[in-house]
Order: structure tokens, then C-alpha cells, then sequence
């Protein structure tokens, strides 16, 4: 089973982001979050989670299956940015088939 996504749509305040999420830190348009309100899910990514590559479906990228990164941010669309070990940086994003696991 995998880990709930991470959801940042909710309402906006006067057409513009209310303002940080507390799950990710980043900058959106997403409900507040509140001690035990199951509707808003714990991001299954943090900046500074280790992570290795599983499977990537850029195929111009030279990473490989097993290279290493460091999660650098979780945008608004849940692309997960990571700056590898070899020195690229790339987001994967779930839905076109990347996969990473935790180090």
C-alpha cells in the first residue's frame, strides 16, 4: 500500500495562496491544517529525505536504477525535485511512472 499524496488544493483567500503549508513548507494554495484533521495527509517527501532511485521514465537522463539524492523540494503539483549524488537534479513525478524509495 503506498503513502497517501500530499494534497494542496484548497481555497484561496481574495484569488491568491493563503499562504505555507505546514506539512511541506512550501508556498500555496492549500486548507490549514489542524492537530488531528485526518483530511490533510502528512507529505510522503521532506527536503532532506534521502532517497535512491528505482525507476525513471526520462529517457534522457544518465541516472540510473540505485543512484542516491537528496530530496530538495515537493512542488505544488507533487513532482519530487531531488538533487542526486552525481550531481544532476531532477524531479520524478509519480504519475508518469518514476519511482524512488527511501535510503
Amino acid at each position: 500500500m503506498s503513502e497517501p499524496r500530499h494534497n494542496h488544493a484548497g481555497p484561496a483567500v481574495n484569488g491568491t495562496p493563503k499562504g505555507k503549508c505546514p506539512a511541506c513548507d512550501l508556498w500555496g494554495n492549500w486548507p490549514e491544517r489542524r492537530a488531528n484533521d485526518a483530511t490533510v495527509p502528512e507529505a510522503p517527501w521532506a527536503k532532506g529525505d534521502r532517497v535512491v532511485l528505482v525507476r525513471c521514465t526520462d529517457t534522457y537522463t544518465k541516472l540510473s536504477p540505485g543512484s542516491g539524492g537528496t530530496v530538495s523540494l515537493v512542488d505544488d503539483m507533487g513532482t519530487v525535485h531531488v538533487d542526486w549524488d552525481d550531481g544532476h537534479r531532477l524531479g520524478m513525478v509519480e504519475e508518469a511512472g518514476d519511482v524512488i524509495r527511501r535510503e
